[in-house]
């Protein structure tokens, strides 16, 4: 087997990192080229990502931060953004508007900052190092905008901390989500019954952190209120729907 895919299919998501220890520039540099290499829609480079090493920073992000404790001891806290800014400076430039739909411009903004935040954990894991993905940026958005320098419209995304794995959980199982040629409805729902019974075995088995929860009922219970992600749907909702209204 390709050795990076062995290594991809033997990563887990790291929250306990060696405090102090730093990425070598070299290592820095490498991430950096990766993540400017990271292919965009229309090769329109619509995202952004700010990376954060300042232990002060990373400390008040950490305590901010929902469940997040991890990011304090992370040599990197990257956090990918849509980038508005640039966009906006283009149309001055050309003396041009864009009529591109709102929403499509929205998801295009995700979509190439979820790549490129994709392929940036992709190439740490490679170098021997532990990431883990945070989606919980955008339950605190408005301290990224001014922790970050941020303007309004370049929305956080997808956070990810990069560091030197002090220790980790056993590898998680997964749901199967590949279907070839066409979709099966029926398949689906089945994984979901057969991937309950094998979760709950995994956080009733694991070393660390024991615990008895089932898969699908702990998604609903997340998602069933918005209450975690509010003042991102704000800012989401002002810049890409009010703004237009004005």
């Amino acid at each position: 087997m390709n050795d990076f895919i062995k290594i991809i299919k033997e990563r887990v998501s790291i929250r306990d990192y060696e405090p102090n220890k730093k990425i070598s520039q070299n290592q820095m540099t490498s991430l950096v080229a990766v993540v400017n290499n990271a292919p965009t829609s229309i090769n329109g480079h619509y995202f952004g990502v700010v990376f954060i090493q300042d232990p002060k920073i990373l400390a008040f992000l950490a305590r901010k931060g929902r469940f997040q404790e991890s990011i304090k001891n992370a040599s990197v806290f990257a956090v990918f953004f849509i980038e508005n800014t640039q966009l906006e400076a283009m149309q001055k430039k050309n003396n041009k508007t864009i009529t591109a739909n709102r929403i499509n411009l929205f998801t295009t903004g995700v979509v190439d900052a979820t790549i490129a935040a994709t392929q940036l954990q992709d190439a740490a894991v490679s170098m021997g190092l532990g990431t883990c993905f945070i989606g919980s940026v955008r339950s605190y958005p408005n301290i990224l905008l001014e922790k970050l320098n941020l303007p309004k419209g370049n929305i956080p995304i997808i956070g990810l901390t990069i560091g030197f794995k002090k220790s980790q959980e056993e590898l998680k199982p997964k749901m199967n989500k590949v279907y070839f040629e066409k979709y099966d409805s029926l398949s689906a729902i089945k994984e979901i019954n057969n991937y309950d019974i094998i979760f709950s075995k995994y956080h009733l088995e694991r070393t660390n952190n024991k615990k008895d929860v089932v898969f699908s009922d702990s998604v609903i219970n997340f998602y069933k209120n918005n209450t975690w992600d509010l003042d991102w749907n704000n800012l989401v909702d002002d810049y890409y729907f009010k703004k237009n209204k004005e």
